[in-house]
This record gives C-alpha cells, structure tokens and sequence, in this order.
C-alpha cells in the first residue's frame, strides 16, 4: 500500500501475513474519495525451477464517508393526530429517510462522490423537509425515525406519545 507517492518509502512497505491480512496507516479525511496505490510482489517460480520477484502494481479505490447524516425532528400532538417536521440530509447525497422501518424520503444518489467538483459541495441537494401526520391510538405510541447515508452511517430519533 502506498501512503505517501514514494513507493520506495519505509512507511509504504507492509508484510502481508500467511492468512492475507496486513495493516497500513493511510492518511484520511473524514469524508473523501481516493486512489491508493499499491505494489504486490511475490516470489514465483521460473520454468527452469529457480525463483524470481513479480511486481503486480494497482489502485485501490477508496469512499470513505464517517460522517452520519443529519436528522432534525419535531412534534406537534393535535387531537388523534401527531405531525412531525423537520430536516433531514447527509454531506453526501444518497440520505434516506424512515418511519417505523417505512421508507418515506430517499434522495438521489446521482451526485457525491462520483461527481465531486471540487469548487461545490459534496451534495448539491437541499435539506429533505420532513412533514408526516400520523394518527394516533390509545396508550402508548412509538415512532423511531432513521436516517441512513450511502455509506451506511445511521443517526436515529425516538418519540414516545402516551395518548
């Protein structure tokens, strides 16, 4: 793997175990999309049964997003009815939006990452305006809503209405 451009690097030499595994610190931003590089040499034998080093080079492409989205919810209780409002987005488009497991928002996952321009925003979508009346029944109502990214980061809200 390399962490730095200078694949002759120590920082950029890693044993690679018996059973696949390695470990590697590559630097990171929070959220970013990127190329790492590496070098894979492995000993292989010739035709004529002595052995010889074999550079394989590549690029692993890496999304990383540790950023969960945002969820802002409200409640108004009115008679037999509860309307929730609020916003919902991620810093990378692709959010979706849940009610009691119900899919009720989910934003098109045509920007972010594969279309960064470094000049805008990773999401060029507008916050998702939450608007849902539910009705409500006697004794205790649950209502958990989700928001879940493209990357699979979750941020929950719980509301507990005795009615």
């Amino acid at each position: 793997m390399l962490a730095s451009p200078n694949e002759n690097a120590a920082g950029n030499h890693v044993h690679l175990s018996k059973t696949g595994q390695f470990k590697v610190n590559v630097p990171f931003n929070p959220t970013e999309q990127r190329g790492v590089g590496y070098n894979l040499e492995t000993k292989v034998k010739t035709k004529n049964g002595n052995y010889q080093m074999e550079k394989q080079r590549g690029i692993l492409e890496i999304y990383l997003d540790v950023v969960a989205p945002t969820l802002n919810v409200n409640q108004t209780v009115s008679g037999d009815q509860v309307t929730f409002t609020g916003t919902s987005n991620d810093n990378v488009c692709g959010v979706k939006v849940y009610l009691n497991g119900n899919n009720v928002f989910a934003q098109q996952n045509n920007a972010g990452f594969n279309v960064h321009d470094p000049d805008k925003p990773l999401n060029p979508y507008p916050d998702y305006q939450i608007n849902q009346t539910e009705n409500l029944k006697r004794g205790q109502n649950h209502f958990i809503f989700k928001a879940v990214d493209q990357a699979g980061n979750v941020v929950e809200k719980s509301f507990t209405i005795n009615h």
